[in-house]
């Protein structure tokens, strides 16, 4: 059954990548049924992989870079686009979050104002997946992510309370739209976009932010696992509860380290 799944995703009009990606899905769940619920003695599926080139290669945001972005009237005046794609103040946030956070576009658009956990001694953003609205990369992508002092001074926490008291809502961003049930699809596409228009389509996307945010950790000696626990990647190794929890505690500090030069005139 694996071979034959596995042929089907091949046969989809997708990219490798994405084929592979849903092949890794079912097998965190089939991992999961072994290791953690002990119903299998093993999964038969280990073996089985698509492989897959990368066709862009990314790197960190320069601080040129950042700087030409969050000078632009979107952030310092809070100049919000018209276009739908952008999802109203999905414009403004969802960067923001991203780079003092490294979370993943679809993470962050995904969101609901009940994933804004401020009832603990930081506040944080709970990366889950609660619904059928919700998907997460892989079984490791489920975190807590402090959120960062710069954020909640921008007033991001007043957002998340005006989100609350609206009649009837949840979804932190209610103006952005879903593209093929994806939360972060259009934004995507026009976050691309808006690149286009201020000469930063090179090198550079909205997942660069994570390779800012992993660079400028590893660069002030945060240790691996603490930043894999941070990004919500798997850590090579064995790496017990115990140690996740120790790692935990210290996520506030360690985003706290995150910092850049480029000033928020609001």
């Amino acid at each position: 059954m694996g071979a034959q799944f596995k042929t089907h995703l091949l046969q989809l009009d997708t990219t490798p990548k994405t084929a592979r990606d849903r092949l890794i899905w079912v097998k965190s769940l089939l991992n999961y049924a072994h290791r953690d619920l002990e119903l299998t003695s093993r999964n038969v599926w280990n073996g089985i992989d698509i492989s897959f080139k990368t066709t862009k290669r990314r790197r960190p945001w320069s601080e040129e870079e950042l700087n030409t972005l969050f000078s632009q009237p979107l952030f310092t005046e809070k100049k919000l686009p018209r276009n739908k794609k952008a999802g109203g103040w999905a414009a403004y946030w969802v960067p923001l979050i991203a780079v003092f956070s490294g979370a993943r576009v679809s993470e962050i658009c995904q969101l609901t104002a009940d994933d804004i956990d401020t009832n603990t001694s930081h506040p944080t953003i709970k990366i889950r997946s609660r619904s059928e609205d919700q998907r997460l990369k892989t079984v490791n992508a489920e975190r807590d992510i402090p959120i960062h002092p710069q954020l909640i001074e921008l007033g991001f926490l007043k957002y998340v309370e005006q989100i609350k008291s609206a009649p009837a809502a949840n979804n932190l961003w209610p103006d952005l739209p879903k593209r093929n049930e994806r939360s972060g699809g259009y934004f995507s596409q026009w976050f691309g976009e808006y690149l286009k228009t201020l000469q930063l389509n090179g090198e550079v996307d909205f997942h660069s932010f994570r390779h800012t945010v992993r660079t400028q950790l590893v660069l002030k000696d945060v240790s691996e696992i603490a930043i894999d626990r941070l990004l919500g990647h798997s850590h090579t190794g064995s790496v017990g509860s115990r140690t996740y929890t120790h790692i935990d505690s210290q996520l506030p500090t360690v985003v706290c380290k995150i910092s850049y030069q480029f000033n928020l005139n609001n």
